[in-house]
């Protein structure tokens, strides 16, 4: 188990809904480094998108970001929680669980592809900044044999 799943309400949204695909993305959204417009970025060429805000739910909590989607019965939101939890205490910086809230019939069966092509665009924002941070760990090893070896030469 992950971040607490908040049981709080979203002004005409039903919800919040917290299926399996939701604990995989807080797991992925608390490793990746992505500020909410690098978020939107991400999502901008998904179907359906249909914009962004920062939302505050009936227990007084401002999101951090959150997603809106059309979809063929109605539209889906996705909220995304800061990340101000510095202790770590549960091994999450989550302030709490990405929710994810709906309008319409059968929302939570659409919500679940959604979420599964958000975690794919994080994965890939993920592995970009693995891959940068491996040529640059790379990089500082590189200067310092390389600073042994003219070292090593002037012996």
């Amino acid at each position: 188990m992950g971040k607490e799943e908040v049981q709080t309400r979203l002004r005409k949204w039903q919800g919040p809904i917290f299926p399996q695909e939701v604990e995989e993305l807080n797991i992925l959204f608390n490793k990746t480094r992505v500020g909410g417009e690098r978020l939107q970025e991400l999502v901008f060429a998904m179907d359906n998108f249909m914009g962004s805000n920062k939302p505050k739910t009936s227990d007084g909590y401002e999101w951090f970001w959150a997603l809106y989607f059309r979809t063929e019965n109605g539209k889906v939101a996705v909220l995304f929680p800061w990340k101000n939890d510095t202790e770590e205490k549960d091994g999450f910086v989550l302030d709490r669980s990405i929710a994810v809230y709906g309008q319409g019939e059968k929302y939570q069966y659409e919500a679940i592809a959604i979420l599964e092509r958000i975690q794919l665009r994080l994965f890939k924002e993920r592995e970009k900044q693995l891959v940068e941070a491996i040529h640059g760990v790379s990089k500082q090893i590189t200067e310092k044999l390389e600073k042994q070896l003219v070292f090593c030469e002037q012996i």
